[in-house]
C-alpha cells in the first residue's frame, strides 16, 4: 500500500538535503550504469510527483523554492530555460508519456555511490545483500521509494548554466505500477494503418 508523500529540506554542513518520502521512481539505476543499444545511462533515478496529490504538490513547492533561491544566488536572478532545470513538467510538449500528469526530477550520481537502505530500516546494504531481497522489494522502475537528494548549480560550463539533481540515498517503500513505455506517441495514435484483417489459413 502506498504511503503519503512528503518532502522536507534540511541543511547539513552547508549542503541543502531533500528527503522525498514514498515517491514513485522512473528508471532507477542504484548500483551501476546501464547500457541500452548505443546509449549508456549513468547511475541515478527520476523522482515523480503526481499532480493530483496535494502532498506531492507541496513537495514540488519546497523544491521549487530552493531552486528559486539558487537562481537568485548563483545566477543573479537570471531565469534558466526549462531544459536546464532538473525539475520538469511532465505535461510539457515533448515529454515522455510516463511523466504525463506529473512533475519529475532527475537526480544522477555519476561519481560515488547511492546508498541503498534496507526496506523499512536504515541499515545500508551491499550489492550482495540487495540481491538477496525478494523481487517485490527491489528498487525497480515504477516502485515507490524514499529518496535523499541534493541540488547543485552548474555555472557557465561548456554545457551551459543549469541546476542538477544528485541522488544520495534510497530505500524501497512499496510495490508500484507499470509505467508507460518511452514512446512519445500514444498507443491510440499508432493504431492507424493496422486495420483489422481476416487472416486466411495460409497466412499463419
Amino acid at each position: 500500500m502506498k504511503k503519503p508523500v512528503s518532502v522536507t529540506l534540511t541543511t547539513v554542513n552547508d549542503k541543502q538535503l531533500f528527503m522525498a518520502n514514498n515517491v514513485q521512481l522512473s528508471y532507477p539505476r542504484v548500483w551501476e550504469a546501464e547500457t541500452h543499444g548505443n546509449n549508456t545511462f549513468g547511475k541515478g533515478l527520476t523522482i515523480m510527483f503526481d499532480k493530483t496529490d496535494p502532498a506531492a504538490m507541496k513537495g514540488v513547492e519546497v523544491i521549487q523554492a530552493e531552486m528559486d533561491r539558487m537562481i537568485t544566488k548563483d545566477f543573479g536572478g537570471r531565469a534558466l530555460p526549462a531544459d536546464k532545470l532538473c525539475l520538469k513538467d511532465g505535461d510539457a510538449v515533448g515529454s515522455k508519456e510516463r511523466y504525463e500528469g506529473h512533475f519529475y526530477l532527475s537526480a544522477g550520481k555519476p561519481n560515488g555511490k547511492i546508498v541503498c537502505f534496507t526496506p523499512g530500516g536504515k541499515e545500508p546494504m551491499s550489492r550482495a545483500e540487495y540481491d538477496e531481497l525478494p523481487e517485490n522489494q527491489k528498487i525497480v522502475d515504477g516502485c515507490y521509494a524514499s529518496v535523499k537528494f541534493t541540488l547543485w548549480s552548474q555555472v557557465a560550463t561548456q554545457y551551459g548554466s543549469r541546476i542538477n539533481g544528485e541522488a544520495l540515498a534510497v530505500r524501497w517503500s512499496a510495490v508500484g505500477e507499470e509505467l508507460p513505455s518511452d514512446s512519445q506517441v500514444a498507443v491510440t495514435d499508432l493504431m492507424d494503418g493496422f486495420d483489422d484483417e481476416e487472416l486466411e489459413s495460409e497466412d499463419w
